[in-house]
C-alpha cells in the first residue's frame, strides 16, 4: 500500500475512535486527541521504516540494508513495543502508535499481490498473506 493510503487508514481509525469515546460520554480534550492522531499517523508509516520508499524509510535508507522487509517492524512484537516504548512519553500518543501500527499491518496482509508480513517474527518465519501462509 502506498503511504497516503496507510496515513488516511491511520487517521480514519483514531478519528473513529475518537467519535466513540464522545458518543459514549468521555470527555476528550484537544491536546489528548491531537497526541492520538499524531501517534496514530505516526504508527501508520513506521513498519515501512523497513523500505527505502517507505515515508519514513527514505529518511532513514540504510535501515533497509539492515531489516529484511515486511519482517519485525510488520510483527506484534513491534507492534507492541513501539507503542509501549511512546506512552512513556505520552499515553495518548502510545495508544494512537497501537492503533496506526495494528492499521498498517493488518491492511498490509489484506493487500494483494503483496509479498506477506512477518507478524509472528521473530518466533516464525512465516508470512502472511490474505487467507494465505507461505
Amino acid at each position: 500500500m502506498r503511504n497516503s493510503e496507510h496515513l488516511a487508514i491511520g487517521f480514519g481509525f483514531s478519528y473513529g475512535l475518537l467519535y466513540l469515546a464522545k458518543k459514549v460520554g468521555l470527555n476528550i480534550d484537544s491536546a489528548t486527541a491531537l497526541l492520538l492522531i499524531g501517534g496514530s499517523l505516526l504508527g501508520s508509516v513506521l513498519p515501512d521504516i523497513d523500505h527505502e520508499e517507505g515515508l519514513l524509510g527514505r529518511f532513514i535508507p540504510f535501515l533497509s540494508e539492515f531489516l529484511k522487509e515486511k519482517s519485525i517492524t510488520h510483527s506484534i512484537v513491534f507492534a507492541l513495543i513501539v507503542p509501549l516504548s511512546l506512552s512513556f512519553i505520552e499515553i495518548p500518543l502510545g495508544i494512537g502508535a497501537f492503533i496506526g501500527i495494528l492499521s498498517h499491518i493488518s491492511f498490509d496482509i489484506m493487500t494483494p499481490n503483496d509479498t506477506g508480513v512477518g507478524l509472528l517474527y521473530p518466533f516464525k518465519k512465516k508470512k502472511y498473506f490474505k487467507n494465505t501462509v507461505s
